[in-house]
Order: C-alpha cells, then structure tokens, then sequence
C-alpha cells in the first residue's frame, strides 16, 4: 500500500508541474544548445586548421623538392654522337619542363592551402568570440 501511494503521489506532482510550467524554461536550454554547438563548431574548425597546415607543410616539401629538379644535370661521354647528345637534351628538358610545370601546381595548390587557413582562422575566430560572449551571459 506504501509503495502505490509514492508512485501516484510522484506522478500526480509531475502532472503538476507539467501543468504549472515548473522546469520548461527554455531560455537555459537554448543557451547549453547554442554553446555545445559552438564547441563542436570551433572544434572542428580546430581539427580543420591542423589538417590544412599539414597539408600545406607536405606541399611545401613537394616545392622543395620540384624546385631541385627543375635544374637537371647532363652526364655524356666523349663518345656520344650529336643525335645521342640532342636526345639527351631534349629528354632533359622535357623533365626539366614536367618539373616546373609540377612546380606551378604545387605553389597554386600552397596559395589555396594558404588562403583557407586564413579564412578558417577568422571563422575559428569568430565563434570564439561568440562562445566567449555566450560564456560571460
């Protein structure tokens, strides 16, 4: 008998306070949504910015390493008839030619890795700003 008093005693003061409106503000609720959404965001956008500069170190050891081949040394012997030695120039470069064509690619490619960080960091900025502004309401 205890126990079926406490039970119907519980739900009739939950019906209550579903009635009255006790707990519903949504004001708190909204705050804690809007908060976890911008530490996801600038978590994220953190995440973001350490894929990017990885991605922008990895290319600039590309550049590097195209810029040493754009310049191609030429080993021939004495014995190398013209036609052998004009071959072996217009091998070299057609390398030479493939590396700083490469080389182009790569730096347009830095430029872009350049560009988004500096777009991700205002974006990383701003939701700090907003989260910190959030934080001291």
């Amino acid at each position: 008998m205890k126990k079926r008093f406490y039970t119907i005693g519980s739900l009739i003061c939950a019906g209550l306070l579903a009635v009255f409106g006790f707990g519903s503000c949504k004001s708190g609720k909204a705050l804690q949504a809007e908060r976890t959404r911008l530490t996801t965001q600038a978590d994220s956008l953190t995440r973001r910015l350490a894929d990017l500069e990885g991605q922008l170190e990895n290319t600039m050891e590309r550049i590097a390493r195209l810029q040493a081949d754009t310049h191609l040394a030429m080993y021939g012997g004495p014995n190398m008839t013209e036609e052998e030695r004009r071959e072996m120039m217009r091998a070299v470069e057609q390398k030479e030619r493939a590396a700083r064509e490469a080389l182009k690619v790569e730096q347009a490619n830095e430029q872009k890795l350049k560009s988004e960080i500096v777009q991700t960091r205002e974006r990383f900025s701003d939701v700090s700003t907003q989260l910190y502004q959030l934080n001291n309401k």
